[in-house]
C-alpha cells in the first residue's frame, strides 16, 4: 500500500510539473515579441529618401527592451558617467511601459508618462524570430522637429537574447 501511495504521489508530482511547464511556455510563445531584446542600431530616414545609421556610444551595448506577457514594457538604456567615463544606470536610464498588439505586424507601445501619444509601430521578426525591426513614423507617434531636413522615420533593430 505505501509503494502504491508513493508511486500515486510521484505520478501528481510529475503531473503538476509538466503542467507548470506547458504553462511556462505557452506564456512564452504566446507573442513573437515576449522576451528580452538587446538594441542592434537605429537608422533614422529622411524626407528625401536618404537614411542615416545612428552611431552609438559604448554603453548603447547594455539597452535592453523587456516585453511581458501580461503587456508591460521596461526599457534600460544606461548612460555615460562624465566623470569616468563608466556606464550610468541611473532614473533615466529606465522607463516603463505597455504594449499591445493590433495585427500580425502591428503593436501599440506606451511609455508610461509620456507626451506622445499612443504609437501603433510596424514589426517585423527576421531570422526565425531572433531578429526584430521596429518601424516607428515620427508623425504618427506625434513627433515633431522643427528643422526641414529632420528624419520622418526611423528603424530600430533588436536582438532576441531570451
Amino acid at each position: 500500500m505505501k509503494v502504491l501511495n508513493y508511486a500515486f504521489l510521484v505520478f501528481i508530482g510529475l503531473c503538476l510539473l509538466s503542467t507548470s511547464k506547458k504553462n511556462i511556455n505557452s506564456e512564452t510563445l504566446e507573442d513573437p515579441i515576449i522576451g528580452v531584446w538587446e538594441l542592434v542600431k537605429i537608422q533614422y530616414n529622411f524626407p528625401d529618401g536618404t537614411n542615416k545609421e545612428n552611431k552609438f556610444y559604448r554603453c548603447y551595448d547594455k539597452a535592453r527592451s523587456i516585453y511581458r506577457a501580461n503587456g508591460t514594457l521596461d526599457h534600460i538604456s544606461p548612460k555615460i558617467y562624465n566623470n569616468t567615463g563608466e556606464c550610468n544606470f541611473d532614473v533615466e536610464s529606465y522607463w516603463k511601459g505597455t504594449w499591445k498588439k493590433i495585427d500580425d505586424n502591428r503593436y501599440s507601445r506606451k511609455k508610461l508618462e509620456d507626451k506622445y501619444a499612443d504609437t501603433t509601430e510596424v514589426y517585423f521578426f527576421l531570422n526565425k524570430g531572433n531578429t526584430l525591426k521596429i518601424l516607428r513614423n515620427y508623425k504618427d507617434a506625434g513627433i515633431i522637429f522643427n528643422s526641414n531636413d529632420a528624419p520622418i522615420s526611423e528603424y530600430v533593430t533588436l536582438n532576441r537574447i531570451e
